[in-house]
């Protein structure tokens, strides 16, 4: 595990439009493991299912994992990995699916599409470890919901990178509340549009960011 802060981690990060015209939702079921197909089946609203399929798809094309095999193995934290394989993190909101990949050590992603909700002025001493995350991330002109979404993306992925439940993190009666996050391993991403992202990783980030055509990446051989 890379814990130095001279140590630099190359990611790819892959934005994908999970909404892109001429995408194949039976394209992207062929992908998917058994469980994962009757997750697919038990989305409510037509468009969740489609862009469940489409990431969740997109997601073992790029990390080379074999159509419809269960090879994603869970960590001892709840870290989803594969064996042999590089390490990543998947993150989806609404129509984007964000991917990270590196071979370099453990990474994890969060992104949020920014929306009209209303947390209250309180939020960060109401949850401490979201107040922490906010530090350092606070932008002129930002507007109360952009704030918070920063300041979740950024615990989110810290979590995401070590295995974890946000809710513990949250729960002022579980003294995983009371540590307070390490900001300085955590990166926020420029994705433009309405969208808020962070990454979290060990050392120092290198990143390059693609956007992907996802009905030419599932229709590759």
């Amino acid at each position: 595990m890379l814990t130095h802060h001279d140590q630099v981690v190359s990611i790819a990060l892959y934005l994908v439009d999970l909404d892109a015209p001429g995408i194949s939702v039976g394209d992207a079921l062929d992908w998917l493991t058994p469980a994962e197909q009757k997750r697919y089946q038990n989305q409510i609203e037509g468009a969740s299912r489609k862009r469940f399929a489409i990431g969740r798809a997109s997601l073992r094309k790029l990390v080379d994992a074999p159509a419809g095999s269960s090879d994603f193995s869970i960590g001892p934290n709840g870290k989803p990995h594969l064996p042999g394989g590089p390490h990543f993190s998947f993150a989806a909101s609404l129509n984007h699916a964000l991917i990270g990949i590196t071979v370099a050590g453990p990474i994890g992603l969060d992104i949020e599409t920014v929306r009209d909700i209303r947390p209250g002025t309180d939020w960060p001493q109401l949850y401490p470890a979201l107040g922490a995350m906010q530090r350092g991330a606070e932008r002129p002109g930002d507007s109360q919901a952009v704030r918070f979404l920063r300041a979740w993306t950024r615990l989110e992925a810290l979590i995401k990178r070590d295995g974890g439940r946000l809710g513990r993190a949250l729960d002022r009666r579980s003294a995983v509340a009371d540590l307070p996050p390490d900001s300085s391993e955590v990166l926020d991403l420029e994705l433009g549009g309405n969208l808020v992202s962070a990454l979290a990783y060990y050392g120092s980030a290198k990143t390059e960011l693609k956007r992907v055509d996802a009905r030419g990446l599932l229709a590759e051989a």
